[in-house]
């Protein structure tokens, strides 16, 4: 069962959370819970509610109806997932009390916590050009996903840039929906898989005259690891990283100074997602050559909507979907690849992971964390 929030903490909740600027007002309130939920599905008050009574719990109800007009903040997740965004914006001083709410709200909500699997969807250079194409691909892709792939709910979205072909308003007015990135980096906190995501900035010094100047700029790394040393409460988490633009490539664009996969595998990261290349591959940093040492496995997914003259040849429209299993030892990720070979098609196994003389290749792969 939950652990009960005593009345002082429930006051001390809504005495933080109603002195936030954005709570003032009802834009700022959607803002607020945009910025909570962003990539995060909203939990139900049905499956799990606040363990509160009487008094206390009508004043919840208000509180959560004030947060959300539709009622979807009545868990105890999503009231921490509000209160991790207010941390972010808060001082120093307030952040033994906010740990401390959290904690309860988030680190106690059910009896058996991390031992589900988790579901995350990865794409890559979705490159839209209307918002015809936003409807038509969001078709496409739930179809597959329920159907083909029995994945009728996801964990998370995670999106490893190139949203637009033409950077125009028509481009980002269909990718809108799909993700918002206004900062050089940001984390993203899952805490009943125990995963921890941290989204970085690769296109920061490319502009349409300098487009091969990619590469994480040092003092996003700083900032973001400084960021990760104040959380104890992520130290266990599976910790991966995303970004655009590859590290091993052909093309000039790619990122030639590595110090920042460095610094992320010292700080424990042991994934790193991105996309650019236009299809579906594996690779490796090792920073330590011992076995077991420190080091990063490195997904690339494909274009998920690129035009057929900008497709790698041999390589159609892909995504990848990424179950990872409950936390603990022998704890691992599977990667099913997709692939689109018509544009108006329905998406269908990809089965491009060679396993050797004779055998047959895979549609996915796992990696072993």
């Amino acid at each position: 069962m939950p652990s009960s929030l005593t009345r002082p903490d429930f006051l001390r909740l809504l005495e933080i959370v109603e002195s936030h600027p954005e709570f003032r007002t009802e834009p700022g309130r959607w803002h607020l819970v945009d910025r909570a939920f962003r990539g995060i599905e909203r939990g139900s008050a049905a499956r799990r509610g606040l363990n509160l009574a009487g008094a206390t719990g009508q004043a919840a109800t208000a509180l959560v109806t004030r947060l959300d007009s539709f009622g979807r903040l009545g868990d105890r997740h999503s009231l921490a997932l509000v209160l991790e965004v207010i941390r972010a914006d808060s001082s120093a001083d307030l952040h033994p009390d906010l740990d401390r709410l959290i904690a309860v709200l988030d680190g106690q909500h059910t009896t058996t916590p991390n031992q589900r699997t988790g579901t995350i969807l990865h794409l890559s250079d979705l490159h839209f050009g209307t918002p015809a194409d936003a409807r038509n691909w969001h078709s496409q892709l739930a179809e597959d996903l329920r159907r083909e792939l029995d994945c009728d709910r996801l964990d998370g979205l995670i999106c490893s840039g190139d949203l637009a072909t033409f950077s125009t308003a028509a481009d980002y007015a269909a990718a809108v929906a799909f993700l918002t990135y206004p900062e050089q980096f940001s984390f993203h906190h899952w805490a009943d898989l125990d995963l921890l995501v941290l989204g970085l900035n690769s296109a920061w010094a490319i502009d349409h005259h300098h487009r091969d100047r990619a590469g994480i700029h040092p003092e996003a790394i700083s900032q973001a690891l400084d960021q990760l040393h104040t959380r104890p409460d992520w130290a266990g988490c599976l910790k991966i990283a995303v970004w655009h633009h590859p590290l091993n490539s052909g093309e000039p664009s790619r990122i030639t100074d590595h110090g920042f996969v460095e610094r992320l595998a010292l700080a424990g990261f042991r994934l790193g997602l991105h996309g650019h290349i236009h299809r579906a591959e594996r690779d490796q940093y090792r920073y330590d050559q011992s076995p077991g040492g420190r080091r990063l496995d490195l997904l690339a997914a494909g274009t998920f909507g690129a035009l057929s003259r900008d497709w790698v040849p041999g390589y159609p429209l892909q995504y990848q979907l990424l179950r990872l299993t409950p936390a603990g030892a022998g704890r691992r990720l599977t990667v099913a690849t997709r692939r689109r070979a018509a544009p108006n098609g329905a998406w269908q196994p990809d089965a491009c992971w060679f396993q050797g003389p004779g055998q047959d290749p895979l549609p996915r792969y796992t990696v072993d964390l």
